[in-house]
């Protein structure tokens, strides 16, 4: 059941706050300025054989 025309404000917020996400996180192939880079470590060693 949608209740979203009954609750507008909140429907409006919600969006706002996906939106403010987006803009730092990125979305699909675009990063944006918040993503933090992968760790790459060059020579792993394994805690266990």
């Amino acid at each position: 059941m949608d209740v979203s025309d009954d609750h507008l404000e909140i429907v409006d917020r919600l969006f706002a706050m996906a939106q403010a996400e987006r803009k730092a996180l990125g979305q699909y192939e675009q990063y944006g300025p918040e993503v933090r880079k992968a760790l790459l470590i060059e020579n792993p060693k394994y805690l266990f054989d």
